[in-house]
Protein backbone atom coordinates (compact mmCIF):
# COMPACT_ATOMS: atom_id res chain seq x y z
CA UNK A 1 0.00 0.00 0.00
CA UNK A 2 3.26 1.97 0.28
CA UNK A 3 2.55 3.32 -3.12
CA UNK A 4 -0.75 5.29 -2.10
CA UNK A 5 1.64 7.31 -0.36
CA UNK A 6 2.29 10.06 -2.12
CA UNK A 7 6.28 10.65 -1.95
CA UNK A 8 6.86 14.54 -2.29
CA UNK A 9 10.22 14.30 -1.92
CA UNK A 10 10.48 12.31 -5.72
CA UNK A 11 8.83 15.32 -6.67
CA UNK A 12 10.65 18.59 -4.83
CA UNK A 13 13.57 19.65 -4.12
CA UNK A 14 13.43 21.67 -0.80
CA UNK A 15 15.69 24.58 -0.04
CA UNK A 16 16.68 27.26 2.93
CA UNK A 17 14.57 29.13 4.56
CA UNK A 18 13.31 31.52 7.39
CA UNK A 19 10.24 32.81 8.68
CA UNK A 20 7.57 35.39 8.63
CA UNK A 21 4.64 36.52 10.46
CA UNK A 22 1.41 34.71 9.60
CA UNK A 23 -2.55 34.53 10.74
CA UNK A 24 -3.30 33.49 14.29
CA UNK A 25 -3.58 29.83 14.33
CA UNK A 26 -1.95 28.56 10.91
CA UNK A 27 1.76 27.07 10.80
CA UNK A 28 2.03 28.67 7.54
CA UNK A 29 0.56 30.24 4.51
CA UNK A 30 1.27 29.69 0.94
CA UNK A 31 0.28 32.31 -1.30
CA UNK A 32 -1.45 31.77 -4.38
CA UNK A 33 -2.11 28.33 -3.23
CA UNK A 34 -5.79 26.58 -3.28
CA UNK A 35 -6.70 26.24 0.73
CA UNK A 36 -2.93 27.99 1.01
CA UNK A 37 -3.54 28.37 4.66
CA UNK A 38 -2.05 25.11 6.93
CA UNK A 39 -3.82 25.62 10.80
CA UNK A 40 -2.37 24.15 13.17
CA UNK A 41 -5.33 21.60 13.38
CA UNK A 42 -4.24 20.37 10.21
CA UNK A 43 -0.70 20.04 11.80
CA UNK A 44 -1.77 18.43 14.50
CA UNK A 45 -3.04 15.67 12.88
CA UNK A 46 -0.65 14.58 10.59
CA UNK A 47 2.16 14.75 12.85
CA UNK A 48 -0.04 11.98 14.74
CA UNK A 49 0.27 9.94 10.83
CA UNK A 50 3.66 10.50 10.85
CA UNK A 51 3.93 8.85 14.08
CA UNK A 52 1.29 6.07 13.71
CA UNK A 53 4.55 3.52 13.11
CA UNK A 54 7.16 2.46 15.41
CA UNK A 55 10.79 2.62 14.83
CA UNK A 56 13.41 0.89 15.83
CA UNK A 57 13.83 2.26 19.26
CA UNK A 58 10.43 4.11 19.77
CA UNK A 59 6.98 2.76 19.43
CA UNK A 60 4.30 4.72 17.59
CA UNK A 61 3.27 7.80 19.19
CA UNK A 62 4.79 11.48 19.09
CA UNK A 63 7.62 12.01 21.57
CA UNK A 64 6.05 14.62 24.42
CA UNK A 65 8.38 17.69 23.87
CA UNK A 66 9.25 19.79 25.33
CA UNK A 67 10.23 17.41 28.42
CA UNK A 68 10.33 13.96 26.81
CA UNK A 69 9.93 12.14 30.44
CA UNK A 70 7.58 9.29 28.71
CA UNK A 71 9.18 9.39 25.34
CA UNK A 72 12.53 8.71 27.49
CA UNK A 73 11.18 5.41 29.54
CA UNK A 74 9.57 3.97 25.97
CA UNK A 75 13.38 4.22 24.50
CA UNK A 76 14.14 0.44 23.58
CA UNK A 77 17.48 0.06 25.17
CA UNK A 78 18.74 -0.53 28.81
CA UNK A 79 22.19 0.13 27.94
CA UNK A 80 21.77 3.92 26.82
CA UNK A 81 21.70 6.43 29.34
CA UNK A 82 18.82 9.01 29.87
CA UNK A 83 20.81 11.49 28.17
CA UNK A 84 21.43 9.60 24.84
CA UNK A 85 17.75 8.67 24.88
CA UNK A 86 16.85 12.06 25.07
CA UNK A 87 18.84 12.77 22.08
CA UNK A 88 16.70 9.69 20.01
CA UNK A 89 13.29 11.39 21.34
CA UNK A 90 14.28 15.18 20.35
CA UNK A 91 15.73 13.49 16.95
CA UNK A 92 12.36 11.63 16.31
CA UNK A 93 10.64 14.65 16.73
CA UNK A 94 12.29 16.89 14.77
CA UNK A 95 12.11 14.73 12.15
CA UNK A 96 8.24 14.09 12.95
CA UNK A 97 8.05 17.67 12.61
CA UNK A 98 10.07 18.20 9.59
CA UNK A 99 8.16 15.33 8.02
CA UNK A 100 4.75 16.57 8.35
CA UNK A 101 5.57 20.26 7.44
CA UNK A 102 6.85 19.46 4.10
CA UNK A 103 4.06 17.24 3.21
CA UNK A 104 1.64 20.06 4.40
CA UNK A 105 3.84 22.89 2.35
CA UNK A 106 4.01 20.90 -0.48
CA UNK A 107 0.82 20.29 -0.75
CA UNK A 108 -0.23 23.49 -1.46
CA UNK A 109 3.07 23.71 -3.77
CA UNK A 110 1.29 20.93 -5.68
CA UNK A 111 -1.92 22.39 -5.47
CA UNK A 112 -1.25 25.88 -7.05
CA UNK A 113 1.06 24.88 -9.84
CA UNK A 114 -1.49 22.38 -10.88
CA UNK A 115 -4.25 24.98 -10.38
CA UNK A 116 -1.24 27.40 -12.58
CA UNK A 117 -1.51 24.96 -15.46
CA UNK A 118 -4.69 24.30 -15.57
CA UNK A 119 -4.28 20.25 -14.43
CA UNK A 120 -7.24 19.15 -12.22
CA UNK A 121 -7.83 15.29 -11.10
CA UNK A 122 -12.07 14.57 -10.71
CA UNK A 123 -13.30 12.92 -7.75
CA UNK A 124 -13.99 9.74 -9.99
CA UNK A 125 -10.26 9.26 -10.88
CA UNK A 126 -9.37 9.83 -7.11
CA UNK A 127 -12.12 6.93 -6.38
CA UNK A 128 -10.88 4.72 -9.56
CA UNK A 129 -7.01 5.08 -8.18
CA UNK A 130 -7.76 4.20 -4.39
CA UNK A 131 -10.32 1.06 -5.97
CA UNK A 132 -7.09 -0.11 -7.97
CA UNK A 133 -4.72 0.34 -5.01
CA UNK A 134 -7.31 -1.87 -2.54
CA UNK A 135 -7.46 -4.45 -5.89
CA UNK A 136 -3.65 -4.85 -5.75
CA UNK A 137 -2.96 -4.29 -1.95
CA UNK A 138 -5.69 -5.77 0.11
CA UNK A 139 -8.16 -8.86 -0.10
CA UNK A 140 -11.02 -6.03 0.70
CA UNK A 141 -12.25 -3.44 1.74
CA UNK A 142 -11.98 -4.42 5.17
CA UNK A 143 -8.41 -4.41 5.29
CA UNK A 144 -8.39 -1.13 3.92
CA UNK A 145 -10.47 0.32 7.02
CA UNK A 146 -8.09 -1.61 9.42
CA UNK A 147 -4.90 -0.34 7.38
CA UNK A 148 -6.30 2.97 7.90
CA UNK A 149 -6.86 2.85 11.39
CA UNK A 150 -3.89 1.99 12.18
CA UNK A 151 -1.89 4.37 10.52
CA UNK A 152 -4.45 7.07 12.32
CA UNK A 153 -6.19 8.03 8.64
CA UNK A 154 -9.02 8.73 7.11
CA UNK A 155 -10.93 7.52 3.75
CA UNK A 156 -10.50 11.27 2.89
CA UNK A 157 -6.85 11.58 4.24
CA UNK A 158 -6.25 8.62 1.89
CA UNK A 159 -8.34 10.99 -1.09
CA UNK A 160 -6.22 13.63 0.13
CA UNK A 161 -2.82 11.87 -0.61
CA UNK A 162 -4.14 9.86 -3.98
CA UNK A 163 -5.19 13.20 -5.57
CA UNK A 164 -1.99 14.87 -4.47
CA UNK A 165 -0.11 11.73 -6.20
CA UNK A 166 -1.97 11.78 -9.27
CA UNK A 167 -1.36 16.06 -9.73
CA UNK A 168 2.45 15.34 -9.26
CA UNK A 169 2.37 13.11 -11.86
CA UNK A 170 0.46 14.85 -14.37
CA UNK A 171 2.91 17.68 -13.50
CA UNK A 172 5.82 15.33 -14.35
CA UNK A 173 4.48 14.38 -17.33
CA UNK A 174 3.67 17.89 -18.29
CA UNK A 175 6.98 18.78 -17.93
CA UNK A 176 8.01 16.00 -20.04
CA UNK A 177 5.38 16.41 -22.86
CA UNK A 178 8.07 17.46 -25.38
CA UNK A 179 11.36 15.65 -25.22
CA UNK A 180 14.22 17.28 -26.13
CA UNK A 181 15.95 16.57 -29.60
CA UNK A 182 19.99 16.10 -29.07
CA UNK A 183 21.42 18.23 -31.78
CA UNK A 184 24.45 16.76 -34.22
CA UNK A 185 26.77 18.80 -31.90
CA UNK A 186 25.50 17.66 -28.97
CA UNK A 187 25.35 13.44 -30.58
CA UNK A 188 29.00 14.28 -32.03
CA UNK A 189 30.39 15.40 -28.34
CA UNK A 190 28.68 12.49 -26.21
CA UNK A 191 30.14 10.08 -29.06
CA UNK A 192 33.93 11.27 -28.27
CA UNK A 193 33.29 11.63 -24.26
CA UNK A 194 31.28 7.99 -24.15
CA UNK A 195 33.10 5.92 -26.88
CA UNK A 196 35.40 4.10 -25.33
CA UNK A 197 32.40 2.47 -23.28
CA UNK A 198 31.17 0.97 -26.59
CA UNK A 199 33.53 -1.37 -28.19
CA UNK A 200 36.45 -3.75 -27.04
CA UNK A 201 39.15 -2.83 -25.15
CA UNK A 202 42.54 -4.02 -26.01
CA UNK A 203 43.73 -7.25 -24.29
CA UNK A 204 46.26 -9.76 -24.50
CA UNK A 205 46.16 -13.72 -23.88
CA UNK A 206 48.79 -14.51 -21.47
CA UNK A 207 50.66 -17.45 -19.14
CA UNK A 208 51.57 -16.20 -15.91
CA UNK A 209 52.95 -18.09 -12.61
CA UNK A 210 52.40 -15.98 -9.54
CA UNK A 211 54.76 -16.18 -6.78
CA UNK A 212 55.43 -14.76 -3.36
CA UNK A 213 59.44 -14.92 -3.08
CA UNK A 214 61.75 -13.30 -5.70
CA UNK A 215 64.11 -15.92 -5.93
CA UNK A 216 61.67 -18.76 -6.55
CA UNK A 217 60.16 -16.48 -9.23
CA UNK A 218 63.93 -16.27 -10.89
CA UNK A 219 64.36 -20.27 -10.19
CA UNK A 220 60.92 -20.31 -11.97
CA UNK A 221 62.04 -17.97 -14.78
CA UNK A 222 65.51 -19.78 -15.35
CA UNK A 223 63.46 -23.40 -16.09
CA UNK A 224 61.29 -21.76 -18.94
CA UNK A 225 63.85 -20.10 -20.42
CA UNK A 226 65.54 -23.77 -20.33
CA UNK A 227 62.52 -25.64 -21.98
CA UNK A 228 60.36 -26.41 -19.20
CA UNK A 229 57.01 -26.71 -19.88
CA UNK A 230 55.28 -23.78 -19.06
CA UNK A 231 51.51 -25.64 -18.14
CA UNK A 232 53.51 -28.44 -15.84
CA UNK A 233 55.49 -25.09 -14.17
CA UNK A 234 52.23 -23.10 -13.69
CA UNK A 235 50.12 -25.65 -11.78
CA UNK A 236 53.23 -26.62 -9.59
CA UNK A 237 54.36 -23.22 -8.53
CA UNK A 238 51.79 -20.44 -9.38
CA UNK A 239 49.91 -19.57 -5.85
CA UNK A 240 47.34 -18.12 -7.79
CA UNK A 241 45.07 -21.35 -8.08
CA UNK A 242 42.77 -20.39 -10.43
CA UNK A 243 44.96 -19.37 -13.27
CA UNK A 244 47.37 -22.31 -12.48
CA UNK A 245 44.04 -25.27 -13.13
CA UNK A 246 43.88 -23.97 -17.06
CA UNK A 247 48.13 -23.74 -17.31
CA UNK A 248 48.64 -20.22 -16.06
CA UNK A 249 46.13 -18.81 -18.74
CA UNK A 250 44.73 -15.60 -18.58
CA UNK A 251 42.97 -12.38 -20.26
CA UNK A 252 44.71 -9.04 -19.68
CA UNK A 253 42.52 -6.26 -20.57
CA UNK A 254 43.54 -3.01 -20.97
CA UNK A 255 42.44 -1.05 -17.44
CA UNK A 256 41.17 -4.25 -16.09
CA UNK A 257 41.37 -5.90 -12.47
CA UNK A 258 44.99 -6.87 -12.76
CA UNK A 259 47.60 -4.46 -10.80
CA UNK A 260 48.96 -1.75 -12.66
CA UNK A 261 52.62 -2.81 -12.58
CA UNK A 262 51.70 -6.18 -13.98
CA UNK A 263 49.37 -4.54 -17.07
CA UNK A 264 51.88 -2.13 -18.10
CA UNK A 265 54.64 -5.05 -18.25
CA UNK A 266 51.82 -7.14 -20.48
CA UNK A 267 51.15 -4.62 -22.64
CA UNK A 268 54.92 -3.88 -23.66
CA UNK A 269 55.98 -7.18 -23.71
CA UNK A 270 56.54 -8.95 -27.60
CA UNK A 271 54.74 -12.13 -27.91
CA UNK A 272 55.81 -15.18 -26.97
CA UNK A 273 58.80 -13.90 -24.76
CA UNK A 274 59.43 -15.25 -21.08
CA UNK A 275 59.04 -12.06 -19.40
CA UNK A 276 59.85 -10.90 -15.66
CA UNK A 277 59.73 -11.08 -12.48
CA UNK A 278 57.35 -8.21 -12.48
CA UNK A 279 56.31 -7.01 -8.53
CA UNK A 280 52.58 -5.82 -8.56
CA UNK A 281 50.35 -6.24 -5.78
CA UNK A 282 52.86 -7.81 -3.08
CA UNK A 283 53.38 -10.63 -5.63
CA UNK A 284 55.68 -11.57 -8.67
CA UNK A 285 54.71 -12.51 -12.16
CA UNK A 286 56.85 -14.28 -14.52
CA UNK A 287 54.27 -14.45 -17.76
CA UNK A 288 54.66 -14.58 -21.87
CA UNK A 289 52.43 -13.26 -23.96
CA UNK A 290 50.65 -15.87 -26.48
CA UNK A 291 47.83 -13.30 -28.33
CA UNK A 292 47.46 -9.07 -28.44
CA UNK A 293 44.26 -7.89 -29.29
CA UNK A 294 44.23 -4.36 -30.06
CA UNK A 295 40.86 -1.94 -28.95
CA UNK A 296 38.29 -1.74 -31.44
CA UNK A 297 35.86 1.07 -30.98
CA UNK A 298 32.57 0.50 -32.95
CA UNK A 299 32.01 4.38 -34.84
CA UNK A 300 29.98 6.87 -34.68
CA UNK A 301 27.55 5.46 -37.01
CA UNK A 302 27.47 2.03 -35.51
CA UNK A 303 26.31 3.55 -32.12
CA UNK A 304 24.68 6.44 -33.47
CA UNK A 305 21.13 5.15 -31.93
CA UNK A 306 21.47 4.18 -29.06
CA UNK A 307 23.93 7.17 -28.63
CA UNK A 308 20.37 9.40 -29.21
CA UNK A 309 18.84 7.07 -26.56
CA UNK A 310 21.31 8.18 -24.17
CA UNK A 311 21.59 11.89 -24.73
CA UNK A 312 17.65 12.08 -24.76
CA UNK A 313 18.06 10.60 -21.69
CA UNK A 314 19.88 12.95 -19.87
CA UNK A 315 18.43 15.64 -21.94
CA UNK A 316 14.94 14.88 -19.94
CA UNK A 317 16.71 14.63 -16.74
CA UNK A 318 18.05 18.00 -17.02
CA UNK A 319 15.05 19.55 -18.39
CA UNK A 320 13.02 18.03 -15.36
CA UNK A 321 15.90 19.42 -12.94
CA UNK A 322 15.53 22.56 -14.10
CA UNK A 323 11.44 22.68 -14.21
CA UNK A 324 11.86 21.51 -10.84
CA UNK A 325 14.49 24.29 -9.89
CA UNK A 326 11.88 26.55 -11.39
CA UNK A 327 8.93 25.37 -9.49
CA UNK A 328 10.40 25.31 -5.94
CA UNK A 329 12.60 28.63 -6.04
CA UNK A 330 8.53 30.32 -7.33
CA UNK A 331 6.67 28.48 -4.28
CA UNK A 332 9.33 29.13 -1.81
CA UNK A 333 8.93 32.77 -2.51
CA UNK A 334 4.98 32.66 -1.58
CA UNK A 335 5.48 30.35 1.76
CA UNK A 336 5.65 31.65 5.08
CA UNK A 337 5.66 30.24 8.67
CA UNK A 338 4.96 30.86 11.90
CA UNK A 339 8.56 31.28 14.08
CA UNK A 340 8.25 28.23 15.25
CA UNK A 341 7.18 26.46 12.67
CA UNK A 342 9.71 27.15 9.93
CA UNK A 343 11.85 24.51 7.66
CA UNK A 344 14.01 24.78 4.76
CA UNK A 345 10.18 25.41 2.54
CA UNK A 346 9.85 28.42 3.84
CA UNK A 347 10.51 32.21 2.48
CA UNK A 348 13.23 33.93 4.10
CA UNK A 349 11.85 37.71 3.35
Amino acid sequence: MRAVIVTIACFLVLVSCGSQPIPAGDVAFVQQAPLGAISRGQFAHWIKVAAARPTSSLPAGIPDAPSYAKCIQQVKSEQLSDQQKLSICKARYQSLRQQTLRFLISSRWIAGQSQAENISVSEVEVEKEISRQIKRSFAGPGQLESFLSERMMTRQDLAFRVRLNLLAGRLRAKANATPPKPTERQIKDFYQTNSRRFGQQASRDVQLISVKNKQLALLVKFSLERGINFDRVARRYSQDKISAASGGRVTVSAGGLVGEGLEKAVFSAPLGKIQGPVLSSYRYYIFRVLKARPAALQSLSETRPLMIDLLTAQLKRQQISAYLKNFEQQWKKRTFCASDYTIDACTSR
